[in-house]
């Protein structure tokens, strides 16, 4: 169907979509002057993993690229710093 002239619509578009990636709450992410982390245990010591960052979701989710795996457990709760 055509839309008419002065009615309206809403849209939900999609920019971009991935499928099958790793993904943590923006909340989990550390940032500072030296770059972007995620606290992890290794050896029972609390361990910086600099991370990169791909696209995120209007939920707050943000995909990892690289710097962290998969069933790693990520200690804190990321603040900006």
């Amino acid at each position: 169907m055509r839309l008419k002239s002065g009615l309206t619509a809403n849209l939900d578009i999609q920019t971009k979509h991935k499928d099958s990636v790793l993904i943590l709450p923006q909340y989990a992410i550390l940032q500072n002057d030296s770059g972007t982390f995620v606290e992890t245990l290794a050896s029972g010591k609390v361990v910086n993993n600099p991370v990169t960052l791909g696209i995120q979701d209007a939920k707050g989710n943000v995909e990892i690229v690289s710097g962290a795996t998969a069933g790693e457990q990520v200690l804190n709760i990321g603040l900006k710093q």
